[in-house]
């Protein structure tokens, strides 16, 4: 034994080797070690769950379907728990040590959308939906691997959700099961780590934006007369330069995204808008040119109103863009709502038992999710982060989350993340980019954030059809990225 030390310390190069393998050793030892007495000292995965149950209100009996793993999750020993109940499903994390609940996540079935779901039949088999999947994508069976392929309902609608890969390519479809047709696509190209390590943010690109549009367009089989511009500009992705284009037609949404060196398309989706139809009478299409041509001074007022009216009808058009006037769009959404969105954010705050004192509210506005009117709600407190999605017709919770929010110093390594201008100097840094005052505007959204590392403030608002997006850099107030959508 003495003989075999001595060996390995012969050399200064067999040192530094023993040394390096002594080191990971005693670190495999203590995580192996801190995990074996984390296990043996937790509650247990059965009590863990019970916590899950009463945090939810479920009685345990009626649960249907659970899984409970233990697991370490940002540096504490948790129990990660999924489980369905009435249809519903649910996802805990319990502090291993105590039973503190952590994170909880749950997601309300639309129980009527999934009682017509039941009643639906196929009309195709899932071998038929992978073969017309198959077809559509150009590759044969024995070249691709497949990774998903089953039946689901999605919004009364049976769907075949078919997923597989290639060598380079990732294929996500969904078929209609009754019609065979093809609901949506997303075909995804993977960029090998060379290339990306090759290319950085400085990348001179060698395509122009125009040229990124007319290659979309003609992966498409569209003409530019054909459709209606939602999106258009230069980005960085994994540190490779890109351009992404978005685009409509009267009946499908495009999305690609274009490397600019050499104007590869390495990720596009192809989706269905889907057809709403009116449950109320739409408003005076007249009065809606009339409105569009008034000045910006009349734009002013409207947004000003709207912060005070509460809106009994929605109305909203399918597709948006600023060419919408020369687009053949004339379907409109509209839906009756009974409660107001200062009653949404009551209903948010009651079930997260907090008043609005104890909250910062991040987001409170109206949204359509899959042609039903909604409000969406966003606050958070000293601790935890809280979204809702409350339905505008009857005020009932269809989606919630509940995240712990991470503490200031998981970023302290990072020079670039220190925080040096206020919430308050950046909302005003983004009203400056769009030429409007703070009177003008409805903020929907202000606060800090963590992307790639950098502290930003992420800062969204309205003014009359227009929709902004500033992302502000929080050390130096620079600005990161700058949207302009209309409705």
């Amino acid at each position: 034994m003495t003989n075999i030390i001595k060996t390995c310390f012969s050399t200064t190069k067999r040192r530094v080797i023993s040394i390096i393998c002594i080191a990971i050793a005693a670190s495999l030892l203590g995580t192996t070690t801190a995990y074996a007495v984390s296990y043996t000292t937790a509650i247990g995965k059965e009590a863990a769950e019970y916590y899950a149950y009463a945090d939810a209100g479920v009685d345990p009996a009626a649960v249907e379907y659970v899984v409970c793993e233990f697991e370490l999750e940002d540096g504490t020993f948790v129990y990660d728990i999924e489980f369905t109940s009435d249809g519903n499903e649910y996802e805990y994390w319990i502090k291993a040590s105590d039973g503190t609940v952590l994170k909880k996540e749950a997601d309300i079935v639309k129980l009527e959308s999934s009682a017509q779901a039941k009643t639906s039949e196929s009309s195709i088999t899932l071998d038929e939906a992978k073969a017309i999947a198959l077809e559509d994508a150009n590759v044969a069976e024995g070249e691709i691997t497949i990774t998903e392929s089953k039946l689901e309902y999605e919004d009364s609608m049976s769907i075949y959700t078919i997923e597989f890969f290639d060598s380079d390519t990732e294929y996500e479809y969904e078929i209609n099961a009754t019609t065979g047709e093809i609901y949506s696509k997303s075909i995804e190209t993977k960029i090998s780590t060379t290339t990306t390590t090759a290319v950085t943010t400085e990348s001179v690109t060698t395509i122009t934006l125009d040229e990124a549009k007319e290659i979309a367009l003609d992966n498409a089989s569209l003409n530019e007369s054909d459709v209606a511009f939602t999106k258009t500009k230069s980005d960085t992705e994994d540190g490779v330069a890109v351009y992404e284009i978005e685009f409509n037609t009267s009946t499908k949404e495009y999305e690609y995204t274009i490397r600019a060196t050499d104007g590869k398309v390495i990720e596009k989706s192809v989706e269905a808008i889907e057809a709403i139809t009116t449950s109320a009478p739409t408003t005076d299409t007249s009065s809606e040119q009339t409105s569009k041509s008034t000045s910006s001074q009349n734009e002013s007022t409207v947004a000003a109103e709207s912060k005070a009216t509460t809106t009994t009808v929605v109305s909203e058009q399918i597709i948006v863009s600023q060419e919408a006037d020369t687009a053949s769009v004339s379907e409109q959404a509209t839906q009756t709502t009974s409660i107001t969105l200062d009653k949404a954010k009551t209903i948010a705050l009651a079930d997260a038992s907090l008043s609005q004192s104890e909250v910062t509210f991040t987001k409170a506005k109206s949204d359509m999710d899959d042609g039903v009117a909604v409000y969406d709600i966003e606050f958070n407190t000293s601790t935890k982060e809280y979204e809702y999605e409350i339905r505008a017709t009857d005020g009932m919770i269809i989606d919630k989350s509940v995240e712990q929010l991470e503490t200031a110093n998981t970023t302290a390594n990072t020079s670039s993340s220190t925080e040096t201008i206020t919430l308050d100097r950046a909302k005003q840094i983004a009203l400056d980019k769009a030429g409007l005052s703070e009177s003008q505007v409805t903020f929907e959204k202000a606060k800090l954030d963590e992307d790639d590392g950098i502290m930003v403030y992420e800062i969204e608002f309205r003014f009359g059809n227009k929709e902004y997006e500033c992302t502000v850099n929080a050390s130096n107030g620079n600005i990161l990225e700058y949207e302009v959508d209309d409705d």
